[in-house]
């Protein structure tokens, strides 16, 4: 395939650009609640207050996604470029399930790399037991993330590309998008997993389920735990019964990709040819 000859928004470099265009779209809100706070004396309201997180993460995405989205359909309403279409009920729970094994299983790879005092306070500090905060994590967050990371990105790569740089790319910058490597490895193998599941079906309410299935997994624990770092490893407190957890997880997570794989239906009809 010639991808040279291929115009659909977005190709790589524009991918990349989109990425940077949120990252910097945060910033700026984040300048503009400061300056609100020096203009108008509004000390009282706090960088972690709820409204204040779930405004200053939701507004850029927003944005960008808007900005993307007129990009792939030169403003035209008509256009259709978010597919939201439910599969039959049994893949939920193998969806869930493979999610919950994946964040076992990326779990060893995260813990290699020492995580600082410093962002452990910052990790404490982003999340809290209110409950905005909890809906910010499980609900929004992978609302926003896969209408931009799959809806957006993954979707016009795919129009570009084989899948499997398409699915490759739009994880890189997925995992880029936190910003910190102890986030970026899970999140990267999580984007793999979540690309492959929008390549088959070609919709985003199983992304989205698949993402709130991790988040969900990765709330439960903080809150059981009460820590902001918290993993399965302490949970299960013996390292013969993690291993065997971990080979447990191997199984399932293979089990139920095959099953998923022959199950799911045909692959996205606007993909490149392979």
């Amino acid at each position: 395939m010639d991808e040279t000859a291929v115009k659909k928004y977005p190709r790589v470099g524009q991918a990349i650009l989109l990425t940077l265009l949120l990252l910097i779209a945060t910033v700026l809100v984040s300048f503009l609640f400061v300056l609100i706070v020096k203009l108008f004396g509004v000390q009282h309201i706090r960088v972690n207050n709820p409204v204040v997180k779930i405004s200053g993460y939701t507004v850029p995405f927003v944005l960008v996604i808007l900005y993307g989205w007129l990009r792939k359909t030169g403003g035209e309403a008509k256009a259709s470029v978010f597919q939201i279409r439910a599969e039959k009920p049994v893949v939920y729970p193998a969806l869930f399930v493979l999610a919950f094994s994946l964040t076992i299983l990326t779990e060893p790879l995260t813990n290699l790399i020492p995580m600082p005092e410093f962002f452990v306070k910052i990790f404490e500090q982003a999340l809290s037991r209110d409950f905005p905060t909890l809906i910010l994590i499980v609900i929004i967050a992978p609302v926003m993330e896969e209408l931009f990371f799959r809806g957006i990105i993954l979707d016009g790569l795919l129009q570009n590309y084989k899948p499997r740089k398409s699915i490759l790319w739009s994880s890189f910058l997925f995992g880029l998008a936190h910003l910190n490597p102890w986030q970026f490895i899970p999140a990267m193998i999580l984007g793999l997993l979540i690309g492959w599941v929008y390549w088959k079906t070609g919709s985003l309410l199983n992304c989205m389920f698949l993402h709130f299935s991790v988040n969900l997994g990765g709330t439960i624990l903080f809150l059981t735990m009460n820590d902001a770092t918290a993993t399965m490893q302490q949970v299960v407190n013996n390292t013969s019964l993690y291993l065997l957890l971990l080979v447990f997880s191997l199984i399932i997570f293979i089990f139920l990709f095959r099953w998923l794989d022959k199950y799911l239906g045909k692959e996205l009809r606007t993909v490149a040819p392979r």
